[in-house]
């Protein structure tokens, strides 16, 4: 599917095979308390903001993604987000991948395999 507008997820299984471009704001976006069971071969390329932005939200698989030239950050997270992360190209962006990391130190990312380069921070 092509998107020429914010893809946002709240509750969702699967978002696989997007093409998500030159929007003015971020690529994608989650509600609050989103459990997504895969985000697979997406291409999140010229967005006005973040490629992803995962807010409190739990992503099982995030991988094989191409993520490339957001004017913010590749990956986002904010809250209670935990992320399994693997085989995703994140370049060109203002940051790579940022986390928020949960105040009681119970949630960490797992990242394995990505190709992080390119990025301004």
């Amino acid at each position: 599917m092509f998107f020429k507008h914010t893809r946002r997820l709240d509750h969702c299984g699967t978002s696989i095979n997007n093409i998500i471009n030159d929007n003015n704001v971020i690529g994608i976006i989650t509600f609050p308390d989103t459990q997504i069971t895969r985000l697979e071969g997406n291409q999140i390329t010229g967005n006005g903001d973040n490629g992803i932005a995962l807010e409190a939200t739990t992503v099982e698989e995030l991988l094989n993604n191409t993520i490339v030239n957001n004017k913010g950050g590749g990956i986002i997270t904010n809250g209670d987000s935990s992320v399994n992360a693997r085989n995703n190209i994140i370049a060109g962006n203002v940051g790579g991948i940022a986390f928020s990391l949960d105040p009681l130190g119970t949630l960490s990312p797992n990242l394995a395999y990505n190709d992080i380069w390119n990025n301004a921070q």
